[in-house]
């Protein structure tokens, strides 16, 4: 019983301990993402190099179905 009320009181301090410790953490990242400043930097021509231009295609099929009555529907079905 003794040692049950220890390691609850080992418990309880664990998790102050981590409580602070996220605390402090949560504190020092907030006040980095203050400092956060924001440039626009616009690129010139040069700074640009394309090395592989590529395409890429997925079949699909327009299926139009005649319903009774002389309605119809058109149903698109990929190859994916």
């Amino acid at each position: 019983q003794d040692q049950i009320a220890t390691y609850q009181q080992d418990i309880k301090d664990l998790e102050k301990e981590l409580e602070d410790a996220t605390a402090e953490i949560t504190q020092r990242w907030e006040t980095a993402v203050d400092d956060i400043q924001t440039y626009e930097v616009k690129p010139r021509r040069t700074d640009v190099d394309v090395d592989r231009v590529a395409l890429a295609w997925t079949p699909f099929w327009q299926v139009t179905v005649a319903e009774p009555g002389g309605e119809s529907r058109v149903e698109l079905l990929s190859g994916v």
